[in-house]
């Protein structure tokens, strides 16, 4: 999984040239939605395995999904450790 700063880092195709970008909100929805992709998987294999979502799991998610009224600006967001 890329860290948000890799994330927002532009990479030309034809160059080796790499050139960090200012994160803006629409990166932080889009390494939000990706994140919650990612942990969509690990509940669903919870669930049909007839588990219990691990509490670590159920914290997880809404903080990923509270984090633009978290941080309302860009710059300083700190996205939670997936359990």
């Amino acid at each position: 999984m890329k860290t948000f700063a890799e994330f927002c880092t532009i990479r030309h195709p034809m160059t080796e040239v790499i050139s960090p970008a200012t994160p803006t909100l629409l990166h932080v929805r889009e390494y939000r939605l990706l994140r919650l992709q990612e942990s969509d998987i690990a509940v669903l294999r919870y669930t049909e395995a007839g588990l219990a979502v691990p509490p670590e799991w159920v914290a997880y998610r809404p903080a990923l999904r509270d984090i633009t009224t978290t941080f309302p600006d860009p710059a300083p967001v700190v996205f939670p450790d997936p359990p």
